[in-house]
């Protein structure tokens, strides 16, 4: 049963008889339970009574002294244990315990006596172990005897002692207490007072039961065969608080046989316990927040301090968890580990009971209860596209009212929604919507927008902006946080107007078919509207549409263009506003001049006048604004003056032509330059800008002279029949020189003429005559008319020009050095010879220009060839080689060949026609294995190129797919080789076998 311990009552008095009878009870009573428990088992260790304990402090005596001790131990408490002769130790309260100065171990003086008593009441012990009814009779083992004072301890009953000779002592133990279960059934019986069996011979016993204050109640009961017997009282009837019980056996004579006093302690008032915190705050609700981290319930009880609190928790399911607290101060507080609201779900009701019982074991009449629901579910976010694309604008940092930026949310209406942006945080609550999620919308203030801009900078643009949007439930459940990355773009709309016609100058040609306007926007978007103001008053407005790129264009007809003022300047503007209203312009000035335009066609080929053309040439142009009929002054001037002053009408389509008469040609001198112009005027007498244009004159020279042999510093040079040469009418040739660069040898000319002289008299001075002709038999074009020789002075290259006075157009030859040299042409006909070296060719100016390479690759170097004029044209430009060559066959064939063909039996030239991916050694190489007919030990000269430029190599082949070549000459931006005319190239001679 639960006992209650409060502290224990005063002690009683009693006189040394008195001490002495009850100490042997004592021992007996302790004897006989033994027994009855089992022999030895409470017998070894004897309790000294509260009374005797309370005894003779006058002085203290060696315990180890003391008759019938056997052995002395000190115990931890400061009490100590005497072990007796006959086998009983005896337990002495630390008051009555003192420890020598030797180390001895001292005990008041009346313990003597009570070991004596002791060992004399051995034999009532053993008789009451044996059978439990000798000793001489009173109430069994375990009372507590008192009569005028009497009280004993044993196995755990209390009682009272005390006396006028002692000053203190041991506490003796608390006496029993009742409580509303044991005293439930109406009453109580002697065991649960700790009281033994009447003793033998009792018909029945007179109890008492008595507190300080409050009546007495008095019974009269009888024991039954056991001698065990009850006090009966209902329930409702026992007062409360520390009582003594008084038990008076009598006989069957009404006679006393013995007595006995027990003081207990009646406690049947309940306590009560309130549970005052569950721990899931005010709101009643446990969220997933208090459910992790476990809760702390708490509340108060009028329970003794120690007390345990039994807590519950549950759901409709069952229990969740049973866990306990102690009493201190009058509350109590218990945890619940987050494991134990593990199986928890969402809306669960949550039951919470707190029990507890005092310390006489009443239990309260009504647990505490508590109830909270629980909600786990966390709210869902999101946040909404913002402006319409995620990308703030130029717009929204200019709108005074800021940036709102909304969303949906599952947590409830009122619950704050707390935005981040930009490292700062704005808040909304939430509104409710029937029938879906329930909305937030939270303003960001234009302030934190311009801050924004500011950090933009001249950039005016920031990518990936995080914004987070969060919120929490009514019962304080985070929603998993909403985010979104937005980029920012404030440069705003632009717009570019491009320049109008070109140069924003319209003129008369312009006017006729009306004039695009056009240009750019950014940051506008497809589809946006483009205005078009010009500031004339006769000229409306233009729109146009911006398309996926922001182009936009608009026409200006030719109505509004002939508005235009003639001449004069406006004002034009473009304007588009973006989707958010942010309106862009862009302005230019447009002048408009309709003055009439003359042109003037190129004349002749390439502004090249041949005078060896039979048709005389045309001079040609067109007009704009000038009418039909109207009159252009054509004037042409030479050198010498005026040569040509005539008119020509406008035809319909404002085309005009002026044929030039041949006394005009023939008047003009090779080599010269001739300056044309025209000029016209309209109807109203506005002038139209004088066209112009340079023509050279050009006659094709007779001869060529190109250097055919070297012997040191000696250059043997030969003057070679041209086509058109007449050999009969003759020559009379003068050549010119810088003596500097190179001396005439006096007597070298041979020649191949039957009448032949040379004038060397100034020869000199740069200057000798080659007079000669045949008297019947024509030389064939390539013979040679005559040769001379030359000294290399070392200076550079040589320039030598020859002029004839009887047929042909002037020529000159230019021979380089063994070294690198740069060799340009001149305006007529020419010969570049480089000799050597990796020469610079420039064969652009007009004219026929022959490039005389070295047969011997090695020899010749790599040269650079720019300017090279093919096709069907008396100025096309010409390769000839000089020296002797072993090539496939005769070698003095020239083939146009496509990749793949075969070649000719004595093909020495190839000129390739496909055109390559570059011109590389081995991609040459490459074109020339794939040529067919080729075998090994076969030799020609190859050029091919990439349709620009083009490479010439001399290709050798060692064997199928096996060919090799060494460059000779690039030429740069010689075009389609297709063009090139295979008697534009002059072959070697082959070497002699």
């Amino acid at each position: 049963m639960t006992t209650h311990r409060p502290a224990p009552p005063a002690p009683v008095s009693a006189d040394d008889a008195d001490r002495k009878a009850h100490i042997r009870r004592w021992i007996a009573r302790r004897s006989r339970a033994a027994g009855r428990a089992g022999a030895g088992l409470l017998a070894p260790l004897l309790t000294l009574p509260a009374l005797a304990a309370a005894q003779g402090r006058e002085g203290f005596v060696t315990a180890s002294g003391i008759d019938g001790v056997e052995g002395v131990a000190l115990q931890p408490d400061g009490s100590a244990r005497l072990e007796m002769a006959n086998g009983v130790d005896v337990s002495v309260p630390a008051a009555d315990v003192r420890l020598g100065a030797d180390g001895r171990v001292l005990v008041a003086d009346r313990i003597v006596e009570v070991a004596a008593e002791v060992l004399a009441a051995e034999a009532v012990g053993t008789a009451g172990a044996g059978g439990g009814a000798a000793g001489g009779g009173g109430f069994g083992g375990g009372a507590i005897a008192a009569g005028g004072g009497l009280a004993a301890v044993a196995g755990g009953a209390a009682g009272g002692g005390g006396g006028s000779g002692g000053g203190g002592g041991a506490t003796p133990p608390p006496p029993p207490v009742l409580d509303s279960s044991l005293l439930s059934a109406g009453g109580f019986a002697n065991g649960d007072i700790d009281l033994g069996p009447a003793p033998e011979g009792t018909e029945e016993l007179t109890v008492t039961l008595a507190g300080s204050d409050g009546p007495t109640i008095e019974r009269t009961v009888t024991p039954d065969s056991a001698g065990d017997w009850v006090f009966p009282e209902p329930p409702d009837g026992f007062p409360q608080g520390d009582l003594r019980v008084t038990a008076i056996a009598r006989d069957a004579e009404g006679a006393e046989i013995d007595r006995v006093a027990q003081d207990i302690r009646i406690d049947t008032v309940p306590p009560t316990i309130s549970l005052d915190d569950t721990g899931v705050g005010a709101d009643g609700v446990l969220d997933i927040a208090e459910r992790d981290a476990g809760l702390t319930i708490s509340g108060t009880t009028d329970a003794e301090d120690g007390q345990t609190v039994t807590l519950t928790l549950g759901t409709a399911s069952g229990q969740l968890a049973e866990v306990t607290a102690t009493v201190a101060a009058g509350a109590w507080s218990a945890e619940i580990a987050p494991e134990d609201l593990a199986g928890l779900s969402d809306g669960d009701a949550v039951t919470v009971e707190a029990t507890v019982a005092d310390a006489a074991g009443n239990p309260a009449d009504t647990p505490a209860t508590a109830t909270f629901d629980a909600d786990l579910a966390a709210p869902e976010i999101e946040i909404d596209t913002i402006s319409g694309d995620d990308v703030i604008g130029l717009a929204d940092a200019t709108d005074a009212d800021g940036l709102t930026v909304t969303g949906t949310t599952s947590a409830g209406a009122g619950q704050t929604v707390t935005l981040s942006f930009a490292g700062a945080d704005y808040t909304d609550t939430v509104t409710a919507e029937a029938g879906g999620a329930n909305t937030w919308a939270v303003t960001v203030p234009q302030s934190a927008l311009e801050s924004l801009r500011a950090e933009a900078g001249a950039d005016a643009q920031i990518s990936g902006i995080t914004l987070r949007a969060t919120v929490t439930d009514a019962a304080g459940n985070p929603a998993t946080p909403a985010e979104t990355t937005i980029d920012a773009d404030f440069r705003g709309p632009s717009i570019t107007l491009d320049a109008i016609a070109g140069d924003d100058r319209i003129d008369v040609a312009e006017r006729e078919g009306g004039v695009t306007i056009s240009g750019r926007t950014t940051n506008v978007g497809e589809g946006r509207t483009v205005t078009v103001t010009i500031d004339d008053p006769d000229v409306g407005d233009l729109t146009a549409t911006t398309d996926a790129t922001g182009a936009w264009s608009a026409l200006l007809p030719q109505a509004s263009v002939a508005a235009l003022p003639d001449p004069g300047t406006v004002q034009v503007e473009a304007r588009v506003t973006d989707a958010d209203g942010i309106a862009a312009t862009a302005t230019t000035e447009l002048s408009s001049n309709f003055q009439p335009i003359l042109t003037l066609d190129q004349i002749g080929e390439g502004g090249v006048v041949d005078l060896s053309d039979t048709a005389p040439p045309e001079i040609t142009g067109t007009t704009l604004g000038i009418e039909a009929g109207r009159a252009v002054t054509v004037v042409a001037s030479d050198p010498d003056g005026e040569i040509l002053n005539a008119t020509a009408p406008v035809n319909a389509d404002g085309s005009w032509r002026l044929e030039v008469r041949q006394a005009t040609i023939d008047s003009l001198d090779a080599g010269a330059t001739v300056d044309v112009t025209a000029t016209a005027t309209n109807a109203d007498g506005r002038a139209a800008e004088p066209a112009s244009a340079q023509v050279e004159i050009y006659l094709p020279a007779a001869f060529v002279v190109a250097g055919t042999a070297e012997t040191g510093a000696t250059l043997t040079l030969s003057a070679i029949a041209g086509e058109t040469l007449d050999s009969n009418e003759g020559v009379e040739t003068t050549m010119t020189f810088d003596p500097a660069e190179a001396e005439y040898v006096s007597g070298s000319a041979d020649d191949n003429f039957d009448l032949f002289t040379v004038n060397e008299d100034t020869a000199s001075t740069g200057r000798v005559i080659f007079t000669g002709g045949t008297a019947g038999t024509q030389l064939d074009a390539g013979e040679v008319m005559y040769s001379f020789d030359m000294t290399d002075q070392g200076a550079g290259p040589i320039t030598l020009r020859f002029s004839d006075d009887v047929q042909g157009g002037p020529t000159e030859l230019r021979i380089g050095t063994a070294g690198a040299d740069t060799l340009t042409a001149g305006a007529g006909d020419s010969v570049l010879q480089g000799r050597g070296g990796d020469d610079a060719l420039d064969v652009s100016a007009s004219g026929a220009t022959i490039v005389v390479f070295d047969s011997d690759a090695a020899a010749n170097g790599t040269d650079t060839v720019t300017g090279f004029t093919t096709g069907d044209t008396s100025l096309a430009d010409t390769i000839a080689f000089t020296g002797a060559a072993d090539l496939r066959g005769a070698g003095d064939t020239v083939q146009a060949l496509a990749g793949g063909a075969a070649l000719g039996a004595d093909t020495g030239f190839v000129v390739f026609t496909t055109a390559l991916s570059d011109t590389r050694d081995a991609t040459l190489e490459a074109a020339a294995e794939g040529l067919g007919g080729t075998t090994a030990g076969d030799a020609f000269y190859l050029l091919a190129g990439d349709g620009t430029d083009a490479a010439l190599a001399r290709a050798e082949i060692a064997g199928p797919d096996d060919a090799s070549v060494a460059v000779m000459a690039g030429f740069e931006g010689i075009g389609d080789l297709a063009a090139l005319r295979p008697d534009a190239i002059i072959l070697p001679d082959q070497t002699p076998t």
